[in-house]
């Protein structure tokens, strides 16, 4: 085998860092993702990147453990209550002397039901967008960052 075939066929002659985007221009084909990837996987700005990558990674985690504690709370405090308004029935219910009044418990049940059920929906959902957003915002502004840095590259 020779030199040229051996380097060809080794697993890290393609790798980024490895002068694949020399490669790409030695056979006359521009390939600016490989010469950005070249650069940007060098272990210098792999290292110092790497840094800023796990600081977004660590606030996008804080913001996400943040919100699963608050939707975890939330949840409790939701079920707790609920079970307490079920146990009050329970004892409206064995306290009815007519069948009128046992419709009228079983319908006010389920009217606070719904309503507590929908507006617990709606506290949830606005939890998770929050969590979402706050989760997401670090990682969005580290990508940004990357890209800005990527862009000035290519362009000098």
């Amino acid at each position: 085998m020779t030199t040229d075939t051996a380097k060809k066929n080794s697993p890290s002659s393609s790798a980024p860092g490895n002068g694949a985007g020399q490669e790409a221009a030695e056979n006359g084909v521009a390939n600016p993702f490989a010469e950005a990837m070249s650069t940007w996987m060098s272990p210098n700005a792999f290292q110092s990147g790497n840094a800023d990558n796990l600081s977004a990674m660590s606030e996008a985690s804080g913001a996400a453990m943040k919100g699963a504690m608050g939707f975890f709370q939330e949840t409790s405090r939701f079920m707790s209550e609920r079970l307490k308004k079920d146990v009050e029935t329970m004892q409206a219910l064995s306290g009815c002397r007519t069948p009128e009044d046992f419709f009228r418990v079983q319908a006010e049940f389920f009217d606070t039901a719904i309503r507590d059920y929908s507006d617990e929906t709606s506290k949830v959902a606005k939890l998770v967008a929050e969590t979402t957003q706050g989760a997401c915002e670090p990682l969005q502004d580290r990508t940004a960052a990357v890209l800005h840095k990527m862009q000035s590259k290519s362009s000098d």
